[in-house]
């Protein structure tokens, strides 16, 4: 069984608020994208403390696409519904000091590598990461395409972090294929967007990702 985290990226928390609603009955985790319009061009909704009233019993994968990941890594441990805080290597030369500020707010450490970016910049990080997000698009927007070298990419991380979970964000969708193939290629959870929102059965397209398995070699 894979499991999905459907991605949420809005400009209000009632959007990002209806959309919780929507998936929270068939999944347990949701990644919450926040973007400064700094790091990335588009601005999202940023006040994350409007998620300490949360009632409905998901987990949540904060993904900072931010130019201060350490001042939202403050603001997000006080938000016991936030168990895991993915920040972009990307985004800061302070990357060993983020993850010790996440370890010490006793929440997972997640780190997310855009399409361009070396897996070599996580020389320094092996042994404090919970996480790997590998991008398979390049971050901002939902409902791009994804990019087909990701693959390997994932096959390379598996092979250097043998003990971390990998993810993928991006371009994942189940009648492209590239679900399956990111299944395939080793990750541990996949971040889905427009596949499930955009779908006339939520449920339905939530478990059909759910039940997606390595191919039989």
């Amino acid at each position: 069984m894979t499991v999905i985290l459907p991605a949420i990226i809005e400009d209000t928390y009632e959007k990002v608020e209806k959309k919780l609603n929507l998936v929270a009955p068939f999944v347990d985790w949701v990644q919450i994208d926040v973007g400064d319009g700094v790091f990335v061009a588009h601005k999202t909704w940023t006040t994350i403390e409007d998620l300490s009233s949360l009632s409905l019993g998901l987990v949540i994968d904060l993904h900072l696409m931010v130019q201060d990941p350490l001042s939202y890594v403050a603001r997000a441990q006080r938000i016991s519904q936030i168990k895991r805080i993915t920040f972009h290597v990307e985004s800061t030369a302070e990357g060993a000091a983020v993850c010790d500020a996440v370890k010490r707010a006793d929440r997972e450490a997640g780190a997310a590598l855009n399409p361009d970016t070396s897996l070599s910049t996580l020389a320094g990080f092996h042994g404090i990461l919970d996480a790997l997000l590998l991008m398979g698009v390049h971050p901002g927007w939902g409902g791009q395409g994804f990019i087909p070298g990701t693959l390997e990419r994932i096959r390379d991380a598996r092979a250097q972090f043998k003990k971390i979970k990998i993810g993928v964000d991006g371009g994942v969708h189940l009648q492209m294929g590239s679900a399956q193939a990111c299944v395939d290629a080793g990750v541990d959870y996949l971040v889905v967007g427009s596949d499930i929102y955009k779908s006339k059965d939520i449920a339905k397209t939530i478990k059909q990702l759910q039940q997606l398995s390595p191919a039989q070699q």
